[in-house]
């Protein structure tokens, strides 16, 4: 996490870090009075930071499960006398990876889903959606901007939901016996995900949802 901000509830406050642009609006906090300290930590999806994240990759709507391509997530922290709070409104916009897949193409202008991380779940689930636009101080970059609610332990993840199929396979070892509860992780190439799984008794797995091709 980056350093403290202090958020006024009565005249909220603004504030940059790590890329990151937090607008809290006033009486953003709801009924919270006085100030909070505010932090931000940022995963590069694009860098091996992505492994620093929740969980895996997939995603969840209220209609289907499937594996996602992430162009950015964030770890937002709002803390009154050393206790996690929730914020009502929070507005965001965050730096887009210059590269965001070979799949994944993004332009100005385009809607992106915004997830938030279901620690019971181990997904992520979608909580409507944020505009592409270009970056206001890094010409030719572009930023993904939104606006959400904020609850305690938050992880936020900007990313396209992609068609999945899954994967089977069995590990082994240089005998050629099986090899139990073995992690097994796929990491996209063409787009900026994973998918994990364990082996079974057999040294057997199936990964799914996995991003097709």
């Amino acid at each position: 996490l980056g350093p403290a901000f202090a958020i006024d509830q009565e005249k909220g406050g603004s504030f940059t870090d790590q890329g990151i642009g937090v607008r809290i609006p006033p009486g953003g906090l709801g009924t919270q009075k006085g100030k909070l300290e505010v932090r931000l930590a940022h995963v590069d999806p694009s860098t091996n930071e992505l492994f620093a994240a929740p969980g895996d990759t997939r995603g969840r709507t209220q209609t289907e499960t499937g594996p996602l391509a992430s162009f950015g997530m964030l770890h937002l922290q709002a803390r009154r006398d050393g206790k996690d709070v929730g914020l009502d409104k929070v507005q965001l916009t965050m730096d887009l990876p210059q590269d965001t897949g070979a799949d994944t193409p993004l332009k100005a202008g385009d809607s992106v889903p915004f997830w938030v991380f279901d620690e019971a779940s181990g997904e992520w689930v979608e909580r409507g959606s944020g505009r592409v636009k270009p970056a206001t101080v890094d010409i030719g970059r572009l930023q993904f901007e939104f606006e959400t609610p904020v609850t305690e332990s938050w992880w936020g993840n900007c990313d396209q939901l992609g068609s999945m199929t899954c994967l089977t396979g069995r590990v082994v070892d240089c005998a050629g016996n099986a090899v139990p509860r073995a992690l097994v992780r796929v990491v996209g190439v063409s787009y900026r995900g994973t998918t994990e799984a364990s082996t079974g008794p057999d040294g057997r797995y199936r990964i799914s949802p996995v991003r097709r091709g």
